[in-house]
């Protein structure tokens, strides 16, 4: 009886103190952050939730949400497992605490402090030889990281052995005496190992966690059996070890984007005189239709349409890609997408020449400032040619996220400040680091910038005084729940959208006040997007996996004393042609190693011109979290959209009396012919953009055209 009783006392403070965290976890912590967040809370909290101007509450609270899931997950898996084992667990427990040989809290303080930093060489060891190998290296890969990785591990792994030590102090130990070599040999092995491997093995989570336990079982095993050998090697590795430190520190320091570009500058030609200065500006994920110059009725964009009469307005510009990488890719090279190597797991190589090495050949200085760090980051080939290259900022953040394991810690702390997220630049943060350069610059020579912008992408963030503009009564659905919400539904998701977009119309005119304040008014600045975005229309969100009008049709505005004012230019341009574009504006005619036609012939000659087709194209491996898999072509004719799938699947959209592609004509009768003319034409522009090479699928239906030598479309007939 008595049993019985001390068992239900047990279960009974067990459902108590579940009961408590749940309360914490899910009622007691957000009510907190919300105070914190009004401002009405202790000042250490009220200072923690900063950056109102930045992000709405909901961002604060969804990360302690996820936060809050992952240590609720943790700790029943873990409580599970000790109940299940409990006598084990406890014996297993006294003796790594206990056990001969022990070291002491400052000695396990000091081999953990050692291990992070080398388990950070080894992460920035792979990360270099995946990178310099071009072995599927990674997106996130950035010279800082190289020195950061072993600071970060030894902060990581150190916080670790404090935590650990005052759990083993708060388990009831009177005294914290010395602890068990072979266990804290075990858990510090088993740590760095999963650090190390999770990014540069192709394994399974799984697979992971079993290597490393095997690894910390077996250095475990030889800790406890050979104790002088481990304290003699330890001892030896100290100065290795700070070495290894130094040098990752070095080279990491003399890639830093400003000593870097230092010592690139010293080495270019003399420049042409006459040259103006060139900003190319690309706004990931904004499409046409909701931009103002482009005939949006809400207010996304009044800095960018009070200045559009200052300039020319392409309204029928056409991404060559449904997503970022090929689609800058293919707007730098002037190539089409399936010439490149782009894909979700590759790089843009060095088959084709860039925009930026043409400008160098000419004495440019280039810069690159780009805010996609997965897609436009160094690692993904875009930086090419540009002297110099600021994507990931050397922040607290991106410190701690340089190692595996203070990257857990990263990911999962809510940031205030518009300090970014980890796939991320805020638009603020890159436009200071334009304006930081601009100031430094001397008129010696002319630039070429490139500025990529990221906020207008899912999740839709922008400081919340812009979302006043576009009040919505829907709640704001992130993409991962928006499949199969109709467009009404997904109202406030576009005022979201919206909102990110007078963040970034923002933005730009800094960019533009800027320029005009220190002279350089007369640049020749582009305001593009590299593709657009779905909100429910033809059941598709986001991007990627369709090629319709909402996710192709995207703004192009072209600012320059040397051009026409105040004009507009209707049908299909293709922004795959602004390298060729940009070289004749700026040196008189396009350079012959980049691919594309120029755009000067809309407003030199627009009625011939008018009649070239615009091709776009999704590969089959460029992204693999969409649902379709298959080729895709796309071919803008006039008026007519024509799609064609790998599955044999055709469909036709005349855009003068369905905008919106609601009605597909591609069944009708009387389209036969026109289907057919519009499938030979997609064949013969894939097919003159590979001269002497198979095409990336097999073509539609139809006769081929012989391939030349040039990847310029035909005039359509």
């Amino acid at each position: 009886m008595q049993r019985h009783s001390k068992r239900l006392l047990a279960w009974t403070l067990a459902a108590v103190g579940l009961a408590a965290v749940l309360a914490g976890g899910l009622v007691a912590v957000p009510g907190l952050i919300r105070r914190a967040y009004a401002g009405t809370s202790l000042p250490v909290f009220n200072h923690i939730i900063s950056g109102r101007e930045v992000h709405p509450v909901d961002f604060y609270l969804d990360a302690w949400r996820r936060l809050f899931d992952s240590l609720l997950l943790t700790a029943v898996v873990v409580s599970g497992l000790l109940y299940s084992h409990r006598r084990k667990a406890l014996d297993r427990l006294g003796g790594w605490l206990g056990t001969s040989p022990a070291w002491s809290p400052a000695r396990v303080f000091e081999v953990s402090l050692c291990v992070g930093a080398l388990a950070g060489i080894g992460e920035s060891i792979q990360a270099v030889v995946r990178y310099l190998g071009k072995h599927q290296p990674s997106r996130f890969f950035r010279w800082e990281g190289v020195w950061m990785a072993p600071w970060s591990g030894a902060l990581g792994f150190g916080l670790l052995a404090v935590a650990g030590l005052a759990v083993t102090f708060l388990l009831g130990r009177r005294r914290q005496g010395p602890l068990s070599a072979a266990g804290v040999a075990f858990t510090l092995s088993f740590i760095a190992v999963v650090g190390v491997a999770a990014d540069s093995l192709s394994l399974y989570t799984y697979a992971v966690v079993l290597l490393a336990a095997g690894v910390g079982a077996t250095v475990a095993r030889s800790v406890r059996a050979r104790p002088r050998a481990w304290e003699r090697a330890l001892r030896a590795s100290r100065p290795l070890l700070a070495g290894g430190v130094a040098v990752a520190t070095v080279i990491g320091a003399l890639n830093l984007p400003e000593p870097l570009e230092r010592r690139r500058v010293a080495g270019l030609a003399p420049p042409e005189n006459g040259l103006p200065d060139v900003v190319l500006i690309i706004l990931d994920t904004v499409r046409a239709s909701s931009f103002g110059p482009n005939g949006y009725g809400r207010p996304t964009t009044p800095n960018l349409l009070r200045r559009a009469p200052e300039g020319i307005v392409f309204s029928d510009a056409i991404a060559p890609a449904p997503w970022t990488l090929p689609s800058h890719a293919s707007m730098f090279t002037g190539r089409l997408p399936h010439q490149l190597s782009t894909g979700v797991d590759s790089q843009l190589d060095d088959t084709y020449p860039t925009l930026a090495e043409v400008f160098v050949e000419h004495g440019y200085r280039t810069a690159g400032f780009a805010a996609n760090y997965y897609n436009t980051s160094e690692a993904s080939g875009l930086a090419r040619g540009f002297l110099r290259y600021d994507d990931f900022p050397v922040t607290w953040r991106w410190f701690l996220a340089s190692s595996w394991l203070g990257r857990q810690l990263a990911e999962r702390l809510p940031m205030g400040g518009g300090s970014g997220r980890l796939d991320r630049k805020t638009a603020t943060l890159n436009t200071n680091d334009f304006l930081h350069w601009l100031e430094g610059l001397d008129r010696d020579r002319p630039f070429f910038a490139f500025l990529n912008y990221m906020d207008a992408h899912a999740p839709y963030r922008s400081p919340f005084r812009f979302h006043a503009r576009f009040p919505s009564d829907e709640p704001v659905i992130q993409p991962e729940g928006a499949v199969g919400r109709s467009e009404e539904e997904l109202d406030g998701t576009r005022a979201a959208y919206d909102a990110a977009i007078a963040y970034l119309d923002e933005e730009v005119e800094r960019v533009l006040e800027a320029l005009e304040r220190s002279g350089r008014g007369d640049a020749l600045v582009i305001v593009t997007a590299d593709h657009g975005e779905f909100f429910g229309e033809h059941g598709q969100v986001e991007h990627g996996g369709a090629l319709y009008e909402p996710v192709l049709h995207v703004p192009l505005l072209l600012f320059h004393r040397g051009l026409p004012h105040g004009v507009t230019i209707d049908g299909p341009a293709s922004t795959r042609d602004l390298a060729a574009t940009i070289t004749e504006v700026v040196l008189g005619a396009p350079d012959p190693r980049l691919g594309g036609r120029s755009l000067a012939e809309r407003w030199r000659a627009p009625a011939a011109a008018a009649r070239r087709p615009v091709f776009s194209e999704r590969q089959v491996d460029s992204l693999s979290w969409v649902v379709s898999t298959l080729q895709i072509r796309s071919l803008f004719s006039g008026s007519l959209h024509y799609v064609w799938s790998e599955d044999g699947t055709e469909e036709l959209f005349d855009l003068a009396t369905d905008p919106r592609e609601t009605r597909d004509r591609s069944k009708a009768p009387d389209e036969v012919p026109t289907l057919r003319r519009l499938a030979r034409l997609a064949d013969s522009i894939s097919s003159a953009g590979s001269p002497g090479a198979k095409t990336a699928v097999d073509p539609p239906p139809g006769p081929r055209r012989p391939t030349g030598g040039s990847d310029d479309p035909p005039s359509a007939p």
